[in-house]
């Protein structure tokens, strides 16, 4: 009889929602680092948000060999905005005091990388040719080479590499990288140099780098780790024209902890 009403206390007491609550709370999973010696591992859960925006220029500028009838002119100015975002469940892992590697789940693949997503670019700019009347006479003409441009939304995939000791630099890549660029981006090349493929800098720029190191990554109190870079390029394209530019790259990484995941 003593056992019967022992069994209904204990019933009666797992429905309680406080005990049911505290019975959740044990069996939940704490996030964990596993160390072996000096080699370590460890788990997040990855956002990747950023922006970066180019805006170039070509000068007013006498172009060519003047002929008796003609003597030509070119201007230009146009830029490129791409939008990223990206994320994926990482395993990270390295020794105390060495280089950490980034390892994440794809289409239930383990490939390289801290994350999977999508970039969205937006290109506008204009070039034009002025032909004014030479010595001779002649006519005034301009021929529009490039304007308008156009949008495209591609795969992006992400990687951090280690720069120098305790520092990292993102990189965001195409993925798959196609063979042939899109016509509104062929014929309208960044920074209008005419260089194939639209132009040289449709990934991600990545001249530089952020502070992470080991102690961060597999510091056990440690629950969240967010990286942030806010940088201005300035450039300027080889050409005789004298292009100008100017880059700004912005980006987000949080890498949350989470318990240990099964990759393997």
């Amino acid at each position: 009889m003593r056992i019967g009403r022992t069994a209904a206390v204990i019933a009666a007491l797992a429905c309680l929602p406080g005990v049911g609550a505290a019975q959740a709370h044990k069996r939940h999973a704490r996030p964990v680092v596993s160390c072996y010696g000096q080699f370590c591992t460890t788990h997040f859960r990855v956002t990747i948000t950023g922006e970066q925006i180019t805006a170039w220029r070509i000068p007013y500028q006498h172009i060519g060999v003047a002929s008796c009838y003609q003597v030509g002119y070119v201007e230009g100015m146009g830029g490129q905005r791409i939008r990223f975002s990206g994320s994926g469940l990482v395993e990270a892992s390295g020794s105390r005091g060495g280089e950490p590697s980034f390892e994440v789940l794809s289409g239930g693949h383990v490939v390289n990388g801290i994350g999977i997503g999508s970039a969205e670019l937006r290109r506008y700019g204009h070039k034009t040719f002025h032909g004014e009347p030479g010595q001779c006479g002649g006519e005034a003409k301009t021929v529009e080479e490039m304007r308008g441009c156009g949008s495209e939304r591609q795969r992006w995939k992400y990687f951090l590499t280690t720069a120098h000791h305790r520092s990292v630099e993102l990189d965001g890549v195409q993925d798959p990288v196609p063979l042939v660029a899109p016509l509104d981006l062929t014929y309208c090349p960044l920074f209008g140099n005419g260089l194939p493929g639209g132009g040289d800098l449709t990934d991600l720029y990545n001249g530089f780098d952020v502070s992470l190191g080991d102690e961060q990554l597999f510091d056990r109190k440690l629950a969240k780790i967010v990286l942030t870079a806010d940088r201005t390029f300035n450039q300027q394209v080889p050409t005789p024209l004298g292009i100008t530019g100017t880059t700004v790259v912005q980006w987000t990484i949080t890498l949350t902890r989470v318990a240990h995941a099964r990759f393997y």
